[in-house]
């Protein structure tokens, strides 16, 4: 997620980048924002969406004093990512819509744990032979790599 003093960088470029615009917001490029409130806030800095800027950087100012501009929004309320008619489907896209608002229940986490390896069988797991692994440590990635 972007935070206020990236947007208010991302304003200062704009207006460099469009001399002769300077004297507007963005240096006059449209702006469309896209993202959700949900993810993680930024790090080492505001998210958009703080109500104060207790800081004075002026970065940060400009950022939040830009966002809080934007007076036209379009809610999307559907999710197509995970689409799909099987009930095992819906209630994946039902778990995940409670976990991403910290409303997720027992039996959610045991819908899940019904694709944890140990519940796969041999086949299943090949498919992730080649999948990208993310880990906590530079340790857990190099002991994956020996």
């Amino acid at each position: 997620m972007v935070g206020c003093r990236t947007f208010g960088m991302v304003n200062q470029r704009l207006k460099q980048a469009n001399p002769t615009s300077q004297h507007l917001p963005f240096g006059g490029v449209n702006m469309i924002l896209m993202g959700d409130h949900a993810q993680l806030p930024p790090l080492f800095d505001l998210p958009l969406y703080c109500t104060s800027a207790p800081n004075s950087n002026p970065l940060i100012i400009d950022g939040a004093s830009l966002y809080n501009a934007f007076n036209k929004a379009i809610i999307l309320s559907q999710c197509y990512r995970q689409a799909g008619i099987t009930a095992d489907e819906t209630q994946f896209r039902e778990i995940l819509m409670r976990l991403r608002n910290g409303n997720n229940t027992e039996a959610d986490w045991k819908f899940l744990l019904k694709r944890s390896k140990h519940n796969l069988c041999p086949s299943e797991i090949r498919v992730f032979d080649e999948a990208l692994r993310l880990f906590t440590t530079n340790e857990e990635c190099n002991q994956y790599n020996k």
